[in-house]
């Protein structure tokens, strides 16, 4: 039975040749240009040649493309998400609207209520004559909840 070697840090001196190249555009995205301005697209030039490495036919410009639109894309979505948590998103807009649009139903049932009595059965008549508390504790102990 063979055993896998134990596991140690990759060093320059312990890597294949293509991997090498692959350490090195890491290192030199790291240090040279940062994380941060890959999320913004400024990939290394050191990346196109670890991939040319690994895969010789690839089209390293074509390739390029995708990582920098990938990102975009990720810190696109990162931005519309602030942004909906900042400006109070679209789900703030529906709420509002439909807040209003309660509000003004509500006002046409008052409004009918009050052209026409008759519009409501007489048991439900004193939905528009007391105010809530006093209709919401009459609903309350009418339902057994308090007594």
């Amino acid at each position: 039975m063979v055993l896998p070697p134990p596991f140690c840090a990759h060093t320059a001196g312990s890597l294949c040749a293509p991997d090498i190249i692959l350490a090195a555009a890491q290192h030199k995205q790291c240090h040279d240009l940062g994380w941060f301005q890959l999320c913004l697209g400024l990939v290394h030039q050191k990346w196109t040649s670890a991939v040319k490495g690994y895969n010789p036919n690839l089209d390293t410009a074509r390739w390029t493309s995708r990582p920098v639109a990938a990102s975009w894309q990720f810190t696109g979505g990162m931005q519309a998400c602030r942004n909906a948590l900042v400006h109070k998103g679209q789900a703030a807009i529906e709420t509002a609207q439909l807040h209003e649009l309660q509000k003004q139903c509500i006002h046409d049932l008052f409004l009918a209520y009050s052209e026409d009595q008759y519009f409501v059965l007489p048991f439900h008549s004193s939905l528009f004559t007391q105010c809530s508390t006093i209709r919401l504790r009459e609903t309350v102990v009418w339902s057994g909840l308090l007594v």
